[in-house]
Protein backbone atom coordinates (compact mmCIF):
# COMPACT_ATOMS: atom_id res chain seq x y z
CA UNK A 1 0.00 0.00 0.00
CA UNK A 2 2.87 2.46 1.06
CA UNK A 3 4.10 1.41 -3.10
CA UNK A 4 1.25 2.93 -4.19
CA UNK A 5 1.02 6.04 -1.84
CA UNK A 6 4.79 6.47 -2.75
CA UNK A 7 4.19 6.48 -6.44
CA UNK A 8 1.23 9.23 -6.40
CA UNK A 9 3.20 11.31 -4.27
CA UNK A 10 6.37 11.67 -6.33
CA UNK A 11 4.45 12.29 -9.50
CA UNK A 12 4.69 16.06 -10.39
CA UNK A 13 2.11 18.38 -10.04
CA UNK A 14 0.99 18.82 -13.60
CA UNK A 15 0.55 15.17 -14.05
CA UNK A 16 -1.73 15.29 -10.48
CA UNK A 17 -3.92 17.71 -12.09
CA UNK A 18 -4.41 16.28 -15.48
CA UNK A 19 -5.17 13.00 -14.23
CA UNK A 20 -7.65 14.79 -12.36
CA UNK A 21 -8.84 16.54 -14.69
CA UNK A 22 -9.65 13.11 -16.84
CA UNK A 23 -11.64 12.14 -13.97
CA UNK A 24 -14.07 14.66 -14.67
CA UNK A 25 -14.60 14.23 -18.45
CA UNK A 26 -15.22 11.51 -21.19
CA UNK A 27 -13.86 11.87 -24.55
CA UNK A 28 -13.78 9.92 -27.77
CA UNK A 29 -9.84 8.23 -28.89
CA UNK A 30 -9.73 7.01 -32.12
CA UNK A 31 -9.12 3.24 -32.76
CA UNK A 32 -6.27 3.40 -34.95
CA UNK A 33 -7.49 0.90 -37.24
CA UNK A 34 -7.95 2.86 -40.57
CA UNK A 35 -11.48 3.02 -40.21
CA UNK A 36 -13.42 6.57 -38.77
CA UNK A 37 -13.99 4.18 -34.84
CA UNK A 38 -13.66 5.86 -31.47
CA UNK A 39 -12.97 4.45 -28.15
CA UNK A 40 -15.57 6.53 -25.17
CA UNK A 41 -13.17 6.64 -22.77
CA UNK A 42 -14.19 7.15 -19.33
CA UNK A 43 -11.85 7.15 -16.13
CA UNK A 44 -13.46 7.29 -13.20
CA UNK A 45 -10.54 7.32 -10.87
CA UNK A 46 -7.25 9.17 -10.70
CA UNK A 47 -5.31 5.96 -10.66
CA UNK A 48 -6.71 5.10 -13.62
CA UNK A 49 -6.41 8.17 -15.41
CA UNK A 50 -2.55 8.25 -14.14
CA UNK A 51 -2.45 4.63 -15.76
CA UNK A 52 -3.85 6.19 -19.31
CA UNK A 53 -1.75 8.89 -19.20
CA UNK A 54 1.24 7.01 -18.95
CA UNK A 55 0.33 4.59 -21.59
CA UNK A 56 -0.69 6.84 -24.15
CA UNK A 57 1.10 10.09 -23.10
CA UNK A 58 -0.03 13.13 -22.43
CA UNK A 59 0.28 14.53 -26.07
CA UNK A 60 -1.59 12.16 -27.32
CA UNK A 61 -4.20 12.47 -24.86
CA UNK A 62 -4.06 16.18 -25.83
CA UNK A 63 -4.25 15.79 -29.49
CA UNK A 64 -7.29 13.50 -28.94
CA UNK A 65 -8.82 16.43 -26.56
CA UNK A 66 -8.24 19.28 -28.57
CA UNK A 67 -11.06 19.00 -31.01
CA UNK A 68 -13.66 17.89 -28.50
CA UNK A 69 -12.72 21.01 -26.37
CA UNK A 70 -13.09 23.57 -29.88
CA UNK A 71 -16.27 22.29 -29.98
CA UNK A 72 -17.71 22.23 -26.80
CA UNK A 73 -16.19 26.05 -27.16
CA UNK A 74 -17.80 26.74 -30.14
CA UNK A 75 -21.39 25.42 -28.97
CA UNK A 76 -21.03 27.26 -25.59
CA UNK A 77 -20.73 30.31 -27.87
CA UNK A 78 -23.37 29.98 -30.07
CA UNK A 79 -26.04 29.26 -26.87
CA UNK A 80 -24.56 32.18 -25.23
CA UNK A 81 -25.03 34.30 -28.08
CA UNK A 82 -29.07 33.32 -27.61
CA UNK A 83 -28.94 33.51 -24.04
CA UNK A 84 -27.79 37.04 -24.17
CA UNK A 85 -30.46 37.93 -27.35
CA UNK A 86 -33.17 36.56 -24.17
CA UNK A 87 -31.91 39.23 -21.98
CA UNK A 88 -31.80 41.31 -24.58
CA UNK A 89 -35.56 41.43 -25.47
CA UNK A 90 -37.12 40.16 -21.91
CA UNK A 91 -40.62 40.19 -24.26
CA UNK A 92 -39.19 37.26 -26.66
CA UNK A 93 -40.02 34.07 -25.88
CA UNK A 94 -38.72 32.24 -28.88
CA UNK A 95 -35.31 32.77 -30.75
CA UNK A 96 -35.32 33.07 -34.42
CA UNK A 97 -32.92 32.55 -37.23
CA UNK A 98 -33.54 36.25 -38.24
CA UNK A 99 -32.83 37.49 -34.63
CA UNK A 100 -29.03 37.51 -35.35
CA UNK A 101 -26.88 38.64 -37.96
CA UNK A 102 -25.83 36.68 -40.80
CA UNK A 103 -22.65 34.21 -40.31
CA UNK A 104 -22.64 34.47 -35.99
CA UNK A 105 -22.40 30.70 -34.11
CA UNK A 106 -26.07 32.02 -32.78
CA UNK A 107 -27.92 32.05 -36.53
CA UNK A 108 -26.08 28.99 -37.41
CA UNK A 109 -27.65 27.24 -34.40
CA UNK A 110 -30.97 28.84 -34.57
CA UNK A 111 -30.77 27.85 -38.78
CA UNK A 112 -29.64 24.15 -37.86
CA UNK A 113 -32.21 23.67 -35.00
CA UNK A 114 -35.24 24.76 -37.12
CA UNK A 115 -33.56 22.68 -40.30
CA UNK A 116 -33.89 19.77 -38.15
CA UNK A 117 -37.68 19.91 -38.44
CA UNK A 118 -38.82 21.27 -42.04
CA UNK A 119 -37.60 19.11 -44.72
CA UNK A 120 -37.74 19.01 -48.44
CA UNK A 121 -41.21 18.54 -49.02
CA UNK A 122 -42.73 21.26 -46.81
CA UNK A 123 -44.80 23.87 -48.24
CA UNK A 124 -44.31 27.50 -47.58
CA UNK A 125 -47.08 27.91 -45.12
CA UNK A 126 -46.00 24.62 -43.12
CA UNK A 127 -42.54 25.89 -43.05
CA UNK A 128 -43.45 29.36 -41.62
CA UNK A 129 -45.65 27.35 -39.09
CA UNK A 130 -42.79 24.81 -38.29
CA UNK A 131 -40.43 27.73 -37.73
CA UNK A 132 -42.77 29.31 -35.29
CA UNK A 133 -43.11 26.28 -33.75
CA UNK A 134 -39.53 24.61 -33.87
CA UNK A 135 -37.55 27.99 -32.68
CA UNK A 136 -35.61 28.31 -29.76
CA UNK A 137 -37.39 28.83 -26.72
CA UNK A 138 -36.13 30.85 -23.48
CA UNK A 139 -36.16 27.78 -21.53
CA UNK A 140 -34.18 25.12 -24.19
CA UNK A 141 -31.43 28.27 -24.86
CA UNK A 142 -31.11 28.32 -20.35
CA UNK A 143 -30.94 24.54 -20.47
CA UNK A 144 -28.26 23.87 -23.70
CA UNK A 145 -26.42 26.80 -22.04
CA UNK A 146 -25.77 25.61 -18.77
CA UNK A 147 -25.31 22.03 -20.08
CA UNK A 148 -22.56 23.91 -22.67
CA UNK A 149 -20.83 25.15 -19.20
CA UNK A 150 -20.90 21.64 -17.95
CA UNK A 151 -19.38 20.15 -20.72
CA UNK A 152 -16.39 23.00 -21.20
CA UNK A 153 -16.11 22.79 -16.75
CA UNK A 154 -15.39 18.93 -17.55
CA UNK A 155 -18.59 18.07 -15.15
Amino acid sequence: MSDRSAFALRLTPDLKAAAKALTKTSFLEPTGNGLKTFNHIVLPSINEAILYLMRQGARTVLHDLEPEIASARDEHTAWQEVAQFFLGNPAADWALPTNFPINTPARKLTEDHVATFIDDETSETEEVEALSERAISRRTALEELSMSQNALAGC
